[in-house]
Parts: C-alpha cells; structure tokens; sequence
C-alpha cells in the first residue's frame, strides 16, 4: 500500500520503459545511418527532437512540482512505449499544490489514474490518453480521459472500494487511494463513460 500511495513504484517501471524507448530510438538511428539513409536518419531525429522539446516546455514552464513533472515525463515515456499516444495540454498550468497537499499524493493520484488508462486503451497505435492539470489559485483541476472500452455498468458503484479491481492479480488499492486523497482534501472525482472513461477532479486549494 506505501508504494501504491507514494507511486515510487510505478515510476521506477515508467524509468525503466524511458531507457527502453531511449535505446530503440538509438537503434533506429543507427540503422538508418548504416543504410546511408542519412537524411531520413536527420529528419528522425529532428521529429524526436521537436515534440520532446514541446513536452519539456510544458513540464519545465507549467508545472512547477518537480515529483509530478518527472512522473508525467516517465508516464509519457511508457504511453510511447505502448504505443499509445499520450496528449499533455499545453495550456496544463501547476504554480502550487493545495494547502497541505504533498508531492507524493499528487503523483499518487495523477500516477493511478493514467495507469489505469493504460491498462485499458489499446497499445495497437490508436490508443489515446489525454491529461490536463490547471490551477487557477482557487481550485486545482484534473482531467484525464482515455479512449479505451470504458467502465462495464456493474463495475461502476464499486470503482471505489478497497480491495475491488478489474484486474486478475491486483489489489484494488489504487483508486481507493485516489479517492481517499482526493477527500482529504475535500475535493471530488466524478467519471463519465463515453467512448473511453473521462475523470474529473476538483479540489480547493485552501483547506476548510
């Protein structure tokens, strides 16, 4: 449960996946390069370099936690590995966290529901996942929606309970957490199930 609630585990696997991809990528290049397919190699290189360049900036200028910037990083680096394509809006924005509310809970809470996403849309190059974070001094709002095959009706009253999960072999420890943190901070979380699952989180910045 202290790993589930802290996402130190889930973000060393994400690590792992980022070398994974690094190294395919240097492969390709390198490939490219034995078949003096030089401008081709050039041209991949600059494409990799253009969209990272636009997701750093995003991460560097916008979200000002350092443990919620690198868990984005690595979550983004695993979608490519997956083959799914993992969309950070750009106008996501994060000068602070809500009062009390520390960097493991917000990486807890963003990290689970992205994973879940993952688990669900297919990594056959059409899966989407897209996540936007904005804080406007009043509230901190979350979205993350998926175009996976959604929430089954009678899962959808016990998506919270401690202990249920889809999934063979799991827990169901991760959105139990979510949803604890989320009250103590006397926010909410709603889902809608429409081609893919949309979460909605809201939370105050001040505590009451």
């Amino acid at each position: 449960m202290a790993e589930e609630l802290t996402g130190v585990k889930k973000m060393a696997w994400s690590l792992r996946a980022q070398n994974h991809e690094f190294m395919n990528k240097l492969h390709t290049i390198a490939g490219l390069i034995q078949l003096e397919e030089y401008n081709e190699a050039l041209e991949f290189i600059s494409d990799i370099a253009k969209v990272r360049s636009n997701i750093s900036n995003i991460l560097t200028d916008n979200i000002k936690d350092a443990s919620l910037s690198a868990l984005l990083l690595s979550k983004y680096n695993k979608a490519e590995e997956c083959r799914v394509k993992l969309q950070i809006d750009e106008n996501s924005k994060l000068k602070k966290l809500p009062e009390g509310m520390i960097s493991d809970e917000i990486i807890s809470v963003v990290g689970n529901l992205i994973e879940n996403s993952l688990d669900e849309v297919k990594n056959d190059g059409t899966g989407i996942i897209y996540v936007k974070i904005a804080e406007d001094g009043h509230l901190l709002s979350i979205k993350i929606k998926d175009n996976g095959d959604g929430i089954p009706v009678e899962y959808r009253k016990k998506i919270y309970e401690q202990g249920f999960s889809t999934k063979e072999g799991q827990r169901g420890h991760g959105m139990y957490i979510v949803k604890k943190i989320i009250d103590e901070y006397n926010g909410t979380i709603n889902f809608d199930v429409d081609e893919g699952v949309s979460w909605n989180i809201i939370i105050p910045m001040i505590r009451t």
